[in-house]
């Protein structure tokens, strides 16, 4: 079956849901942040907190499990970009 086709506005409200509802909690379990920044089509800017810049495993885990939240909960079209 083809995914629903959700509005601009009806995307964005179910990515901030699912960040405020599955994803912080998630994060904030370990001491981390993020913060939406902008979205634009099927990609998804955001800001991690408490993650040591130079400690790129840590921050590409963390970009992948964000990704994979948003994938399973949303639509699995979505790509997460750090910024």
């Amino acid at each position: 079956p083809e995914p629903e086709i959700l509005s601009p506005y009806r995307l964005g409200v179910m990515i901030e849901k699912t960040l405020e509802e599955v994803v912080r909690p998630l994060l904030g379990q370990e001491g981390k942040g993020l913060e939406l920044i902008d979205i634009k089509g099927f990609r998804v800017y955001c800001h991690l907190t408490g993650v040591d810049e130079s400690d790129h495993r840590a921050e590409q885990a963390l970009h992948m499990k964000v990704e994979q939240c948003l994938n399973e909960q949303v639509d699995q079209r979505l790509r997460v970009i750090v910024v």
